[in-house]
């Protein structure tokens, strides 16, 4: 803001409202406003201790001199003079009441997704259990116009929803690559305000072929005697009590060796989310039933991957669940420094005494106040996120790295080894 603009509005107006409020990431301070609003202040001695008495920072008053009057008490009559918090009133302390649960009372039961969601996106888990919801900001105006028929709808969405149509498919339902682009185009267009051209057609086009084509391959691929969308529960004990874990096994059937597998099918690429996925429904599974293993089937640069997860006995899938069951209730009290992203880089890069390697830390920070790309597409900062911003807009991965150790169990590297550092060691081939 400069003076001249500051004149305008004070002159086309009765009242004249004018807020400040910055911080600086690197001092870990507030910053003083701009020079016009410091002028004013120092002009008119406002007094804004009475507005400002929880801010204890250092304020500096860049139009202020040396020779100049002090204004009233003094609040500007130094180059770095800290605003006097005001004194809290006295309260009588109440007495705790020994029934009084301290933050969000834990249900009795969890399913697999919700668990996966409290492990990838703990802001916005722990905001959903508030029943809060951040709405998403209005997206730019595209400078090209943008191949995807509708903003936030890429091809791997349009993958999924081709993939549930092949799942939910029944009798003569014509399941041929063109009848589901034609399907999945004749959705879009009943959207309504949605205008499809040649290469967005085409974009669909090539989804329902490598969907199709995928689809074909994993139902060749079934066991005899599979069993496909059971239900599989379990109970796990905590400190707090007991919370049946639920989940729904795609397919199950026997390996080779006679030992029993659980199989899950995406359209991405079988890593990230989507591998933690199938890892927690393996470990529901082998925890309610003895050892299984799991395989995930992915789509990557248009050809079918597989990845495999090691077989793991109901014990060691019981203390597992457990682990990650107190993360979950961990995180419903309070945002926890785990992310999807930065802490599945630190695990990555995790030594057998728990280490974290140089080149692992400058991706973490880059994930977080760069992004990553994935091949075309750019993923955004996670500090960006609009979940994180309201707690983790000020947090410094480079501090929590300090330690470079997965000793403090609680913090962004033990976290990353407990969820994502498992995960990795679980993990057996890639075909």
């Amino acid at each position: 803001m400069d003076r001249a603009l500051l004149c305008d509005l004070a002159v086309g107006c009765e009242t004249l409202w004018i807020s400040y409020s910055a911080y600086e990431m690197k001092r870990g301070e507030d910053t003083p406003p701009c020079v016009p609003v410091s002028e004013v202040m120092t002009k008119f001695a406002l007094d804004t201790k009475a507005a400002n008495a929880a801010i204890d920072a250092p304020r500096r008053d860049p139009a202020r001199h040396p020779w100049d009057e002090p204004c009233a008490d003094a609040l500007w009559d130094a180059e770095f003079v800290p605003a006097k918090p005001a004194e809290p009133p006295e309260v009588e302390p109440e007495v705790p009441d020994e029934d009084l649960i301290v933050g969000i009372p834990l249900p009795s039961e969890v399913t697999t997704e919700e668990l996966l969601r409290a492990l990838t996106d703990t802001s916005k888990s722990f905001l959903g259990g508030l029943g809060v919801f951040i709405p998403e900001d209005d997206p730019p105006v595209p400078g090209r116009e943008s191949i995807e028929p509708k903003p936030g709808l890429g091809p791997w969405k349009i993958k999924d929803e081709i993939l549930k149509e092949l799942r939910g498919a029944r009798g003569d339902v014509d399941t041929t690559a063109e009848a589901l682009a034609q399907r999945a185009l004749d959705r879009i267009a009943g959207w309504g305000d949605i205008l499809l051209g040649a290469a967005a057609r085409q974009s669909v086009a090539d989804a329902a072929t490598a969907v199709s084509a995928h689809w074909d391959e994993w139902r060749q691929a079934t066991s005899p005697g599979a069993e496909f969308d059971q239900k599989v529960s379990v109970n796990i004990t905590l400190e707090t009590g007991a919370i049946e874990v639920r989940g729904v096994i795609e397919r199950k059937g026997t390996d080779d060796s006679g030992v029993s597998t659980v199989e899950s099918l995406t359209v991405s690429s079988p890593g990230g989310k989507h591998l933690l996925r199938a890892w927690l429904v393996q470990l529901v599974a082998a925890a309610s039933s003895g050892a299984t293993a799991a395989r995930l089937y992915g789509l990557k640069d248009g050809a079918t991957k597989k990845v495999s997860l090691k077989p793991i006995a109901e014990t060691d899938a019981r203390e597992t669940l457990a682990d990650l069951l107190s993360i979950w209730s961990q995180s419903r009290t309070r945002p926890i420094e785990l992310f999807e992203t930065m802490s599945q880089g630190i695990a990555d890069g995790l030594d057998e005494d728990g280490r974290v390697s140089a080149r692992a830390r400058l991706e973490a920070e880059a994930a977080w106040f760069e992004g990553s790309s994935f091949g075309d597409e750019k993923k955004s900062p996670e500090n960006e996120a609009r979940w994180n911003a309201p707690f983790m807009r000020h947090f410094d991965p480079h501090d929590a790295l300090k330690g470079n150790t997965s000793d403090e169990w609680d913090g962004l590297v033990g976290l990353a080894d407990r969820v994502w550092g498992r995960l990795a060691r679980a993990t057996e081939t890639e075909k």
